[in-house]
C-alpha cells in the first residue's frame, strides 16, 4: 500500500528507469521532488526574474508606460523560462531586455520584441517588456540621460 507518512510528508516508491552512465547502483536511495503543477501557467524568461531580500520580482510596464516592480511567486525553470505561480496576469508586460537600465518609476516607450534592428532596444532605450502571455516587446526610454 502506498501512502504519505504524516510525520515526514514523504512517500516511499519504487521507480525503474534507464541508467546509461551507471551513476546509480542497486540499493541506492535518492530523494526525488515531484512538483504538483496543473493547469496553465505563466512563463517568463529566466533572465527577467530578479530577487532581493523581499523575494522574487519582475519589472513590468503599465498602461501609462511606467516601469513598476511586481512581486511574483515562482516555481522551477522550464528550459530558459521560469514558471510563475502568482503575481502576473496574462496581459502584464514584463521587461526582458535592458533590465540593468530599467528602474521603477521610469517612463518607457514599448516596442515589440525583436522589432529593433539587430535585436537591440532603441538607442536611448531603458528596458524591454514582454507580456506575460509570451508576446514579446522592447522599449526605449522617454527620459534623457542614463541610470
Amino acid at each position: 500500500e502506498t501512502s504519505v507518512d504524516p510525520d515526514t510528508g514523504t512517500l516511499e516508491a519504487r521507480i525503474a528507469f534507464a541508467n546509461p552512465q551507471g551513476m546509480l547502483y542497486p540499493g541506492m536511495f535518492v530523494r526525488v521532488m515531484v512538483p504538483e503543477l496543473t493547469g496553465e501557467r505563466t512563463l517568463v524568461p529566466e533572465t527577467s526574474v530578479q530577487r532581493d531580500l523581499a523575494g522574487y520580482f519582475v519589472l513590468t510596464v503599465d498602461e501609462s508606460n511606467t516601469v513598476a516592480r511586481t512581486p511574483i511567486e515562482v516555481a522551477m525553470t522550464f528550459g530558459t523560462d521560469r514558471i510563475v505561480l502568482s503575481g502576473l496576469a496574462p496581459e502584464d508586460r514584463v521587461i526582458v531586455n535592458g533590465i540593468q537600465r530599467a528602474f521603477p518609476g521610469a517612463t518607457v516607450t514599448p516596442q515589440a520584441a525583436g522589432a529593433a534592428s539587430d535585436g537591440a532596444a532603441e538607442p536611448s532605450g531603458a528596458s524591454a517588456p514582454e507580456p506575460a502571455s509570451g508576446e514579446g516587446a522592447s522599449v526605449g526610454s522617454d527620459q534623457g540621460g542614463g541610470a
